[in-house]
């Protein structure tokens, strides 16, 4: 455990936000969500000047944003090393244009939940005897990394996704998200990690 009082100035994102900033972070994502389905355009900072968003925010992080409409998965994007603001900016413009899906359109964003997962270090590399053992932890979050290629599963996959066991579940993460074959994954490295997710509450 870390001492979080030896820690001068603002305290690393993985110790988790508070409930202001996660409003704040969801708040970045609805306008942003708003403002690029209607005009395809990025938003300007001045979107955001009323929402005094912390110096936290400037902090680098790894991030998911996730759309559901009435429950069904409606776009994913994950990015890696943005500031947090500018990382949930750019995941909530490419999850609404997930290629799995039709674009979002302005009649389907009052519909649209957003949930937001942080993603923290350290990454865990899978052992021998988890493998062996079929062991899934549902909890957690998965990357999967083959040469230049990655792949990630969160926990919201659970939610829209059963798996048999652990090796049908790394063969869909090589094909589905590593964009690898599915036996690839036998020679790629496997990781889990912690996560802090959110989502909005209408």
């Amino acid at each position: 455990l870390e001492n979080k009082k030896r820690v001068a100035g603002d305290l690393p994102i993985r110790w988790g936000l508070t409930e202001d900033e996660k409003w704040i972070a969801l708040c970045i994502a609805r306008e942003t969500l708003k403002n690029f389905v209607s005009t395809g355009e990025k938003p300007s900072s001045r979107l955001f000047v009323n929402l005094n968003i912390p110096s936290r925010f400037q902090k680098i992080v790894d991030l998911d944003v996730v759309l559901w409409i009435k429950g069904a998965l409606r776009g994913s994007a994950v990015v890696e090393r943005e500031k947090l603001v500018d990382g949930i900016i750019l995941a909530t413009m490419l999850a609404s244009r997930d290629t799995r899906f039709k674009p979002l359109s302005k009649e389907e964003i009052s519909q649209t939940r957003i949930e937001v997962t942080l993603m923290h270090q350290p990454r865990i590399p899978l052992t021998d005897i988890e493998i062996a053992g079929n062991m899934i932890y549902p909890e957690k979050c998965y990357l999967l990394v083959h040469e230049n290629t990655k792949g990630w599963f969160l926990p919201q996959v659970f939610n829209a996704r059963k798996f048999s066991d652990l090796a049908d579940f790394l063969s869909d993460l090589a094909q589905e998200k590593a964009k690898i074959d599915k036996m690839a994954y036998r020679k790629a490295t496997a990781f889990i990690f912690e996560a802090e997710d959110f989502i909005e509450s209408h």
